[in-house]
């Protein structure tokens, strides 16, 4: 009970600090109704559709030339996107959704670069973050009936593929997970500036408990050593895997089946993804060797689809070395190599 209230104290210290860095940087807080960019039509028009779909701040915030594609990006864990652009400022000095219809793989494609839950708030439950973006990737998609693109990386990843399970009727086409904890997380570099003493062995204590489940991080941490553990109390990973002997969902299967593709990035030297592997579907046994996602039960049983997309040759496995976590959404080459040739 008492590291439980350590810990508990810590989040709230991180919470505080977060809110106090803001302010100084004269940055708006994170709401739940924070703005995200709209999109205007190939005359230069907003779009109204999706204007109205949108929260209020949201409306009018960005003009394109052409929607010719639409663009969803998801944020890491912790990060301000209002500071940080992003995938959005990184791919725009690619110039393949500008303004300019004539420069670029994809020119005037808008990017939407969605502002809620960032900053602290992306520690908030995932299943509140699913419930809240979820809804507005639906209404952008049923403003641009042609199909929408999503982008998630790290934590922003993992709640993006959950997105498209939790809501079938998406019409995204093409799905980039960029180094995102898809088989789960068993790794504490990251929490370190929210949990400085968490360590990996003692760490499900923690996240296996009714305050970890208040937590992303513990929805998705996967310890191969306390699996009986996993599958008592976390509320979101196992459900998501459809790896619960009592629950199980078509619709988390239909989901991901029904994209054009979905590309799954990661490297060895991430460095913060761990096992690096579970952003290909991997992860540990419990003698800790990592099992490739073909040799786990989720894709020989199809439970979700991995299966079935690498069969119809629409799952695309890209590992990339020399590349730390920080950089996966930063750096030209990886934009340039593995982001744009899958986006049509």
């Amino acid at each position: 009970m008492e590291k439980q209230e350590k810990y508990h104290r810590e989040l709230n210290e991180f919470e505080r600090m977060t809110e106090e860095g803001a302010r100084e940087q004269g940055e708006p807080l994170p709401q739940h109704g924070g703005s995200i960019g709209t999109s205007s039509t190939a005359d230069g028009r907003t779009n109204g559709a999706a204007a109205a779909a949108l929260p209020s701040k949201a409306r009018g915030y960005s003009a394109v030339t052409r929607a010719r594609d639409i663009l969803w990006c998801f944020h890491n864990l912790a990060e301000n996107p209002t500071r940080h652009g992003g995938q959005q400022r990184s791919v725009s000095q690619r110039a393949p959704w500008t303004a300019d219809p004539d420069h670029g793989m994809h020119p005037g494609t808008p990017v939407y670069n969605t502002v809620r839950f960032a900053g602290w708030s992306s520690l908030k439950p995932m299943w509140q973050q699913v419930e809240e973006i979820g809804m507005d990737v639906l209404s952008i998609g049923a403003a641009f009936p042609e199909g929408i693109n999503l982008i998630g990386y790290s934590q922003g990843g993992l709640l993006a593929r959950a997105i498209l399970q939790r809501f079938p009727t998406h019409n995204v086409r093409n799905f980039i997970s960029l180094s995102s904890p898809q088989a789960g997380q068993y790794g504490t570099r990251f929490l370190h500036l929210i949990f400085p003493d968490l360590a990996c062995e003692t760490a499900y204590e923690l996240f296996y408990s009714r305050l970890g489940q208040y937590t992303s991080v513990g929805n998705y941490w996967n310890d191969p050593h306390h699996q009986k553990f996993y599958y008592e109390y976390s509320k979101f990973l196992p459900y998501v895997n459809n790896e619960m002997n009592s629950f199980n969902n078509s619709d988390y299967k239909i989901g991901l089946t029904k994209l054009k593709r979905m590309i799954l990035i990661g490297g060895p030297d991430d460095g913060v993804i761990t096992p690096w592997e579970s952003s290909h579907f991997g992860y540990y046994d419990n003698n800790s060797t990592v099992i490739d996602m073909r040799d786990r039960d989720i894709y020989k049983f199809d439970t979700i689809g991995l299966k079935t997309l690498d069969k119809q040759d629409k799952l695309k496995i890209i590992t990339v070395p020399g590349i730390s976590h920080t950089e996966w959404h930063t750096n030209i080459s990886i934009v340039d190599q593995f982001l744009l040739p899958y986006l049509d």
